[in-house]
């Protein structure tokens, strides 16, 4: 899904003028996202803040307190 790229583009995200060195590929308008390796990390970051379960044992502590209230 992600490739690495070889070509002189600039990364596609707002205020960033560093050289990409990943594309993702689209449907539609845009052959591809190019983006850096900064970008890159900053995005699997901010992914990875909002998709990662909880552990197990905050999940049932949180239903058993609801079960007291």
């Amino acid at each position: 899904m992600i490739s690495q790229i070889n070509t002189k583009v600039s990364c596609d995200m707002p205020d960033c003028r560093n050289k990409a060195t990943y594309a993702v590929p689209l449907k539609g308008r845009g052959a591809a996202l190019y983006l850096c390796a900064e970008c890159v990390d900053a995005l699997c970051n901010t992914l990875n803040s909002v998709r990662v379960p909880k552990s197990p044992k905050n999940q049932i502590k949180k239903m058993l307190d609801s079960k007291k209230n």
